[in-house]
């Protein structure tokens, strides 16, 4: 569908939020490109309104269950202080954050209530930190002082932040050291997939297309395999990963083919050793 819209947090950025992307990684800038481009296309136009459609939606999935609560409460709507909290990615400058502060004001969320919204934003490995940080203080013997990374690897972003834990009985933390973000993640990695899947296709028929709708059903059935039991399979010696991939013919028929991974490897840049 040439019309849907996807990574809508990543069509928030701006063109000139791409100037200072790693070299190496210009295959990401064009995915965020044609992101962009979309975005603009999108009628009214802007990044920020379907941003804030978007909004509305989940708004619309999720205010049912809280009027549910609501009805078995002797609680009212506007006796209620009601607070969102947004995660955005570190790499986001002052004026990517804005943006999306406008969409949320936009949409159904914006206009929720009797009393003002208390809206806030924190930066995603911050509510990461604070999310893991109860089930794995007494696990890891966490002390007050001690300083944790956090690498938060999201869909489109990738942030890294170091915290100093202050308090462990209600979890409190500072940033020790400011933290970096990159236009990384798993649609990078996913697309890096399709281009070795598509190898192989090649590999066997000359015409051959991926079914690319197909082929992210395929990816998101072997994702979670990779983040468990097969990815330190494929670190084992003859182990390997099959995707049953379909592609089109000559732009007609649909065939399956079986694509065998073998092994896993990290591609680095290149460093001094």
């Amino acid at each position: 569908d040439e019309g849907k819209l996807m990574r809508l947090k990543l069509g928030l950025l701006h063109e000139e939020d791409l100037a200072n992307a790693h070299a190496d990684h210009q295959d990401r800038v064009q995915i965020v490109q044609d992101i962009l481009r979309k975005m603009r296309s999108f009628s009214p136009p802007g990044a920020v309104e379907a941003t804030a459609r978007f909004l509305d939606h989940l708004w619309d999935a999720v205010r049912p269950r809280i009027e549910q609560w609501w009805a078995g409460s002797s609680l009212r709507p506007e006796d209620v202080e009601i607070r969102f909290v947004f995660a955005v990615p570190v790499v986001w400058d002052f004026a990517t954050v804005a943006r999306m502060k406008k969409a949320v004001v936009k949409s159904k969320i914006g206009r929720f209530g009797q009393r003002p919204l208390d809206i806030q934003y924190v930066a995603e490995p911050e509510a990461a930190a604070l999310a893991t940080f109860p089930s794995i203080a007494q696990d890891h013997s966490l002390e007050i002082g001690q300083t944790v990374v956090i690498c938060d690897c999201g869909g489109g972003t990738v942030d890294v932040i170091s915290y100093e834990i202050t308090n462990l009985s209600l979890v409190v933390v500072k940033e020790s050291v400011a933290g970096e973000g990159r236009l990384l993640g798993d649609i990078f990695m996913r697309t890096g997939l399709q281009a070795l899947v598509q190898r192989k296709i090649d590999a066997v028929t000359s015409s051959g297309t991926i079914d690319e709708d197909a082929l992210d059903q395929e990816v998101e059935r072997v994702w979670v395999m990779l983040q468990s039991a097969t990815r330190q399979a494929l670190h084992q010696p003859g182990r390997s990963l099959t995707l049953h991939v379909d592609y089109l013919n000559d732009g007609r028929r649909c065939r399956r083919h079986q694509v065998e991974l073998h092994g896993y490897a990290p591609i680095l840049p290149n460093t001094d050793p």
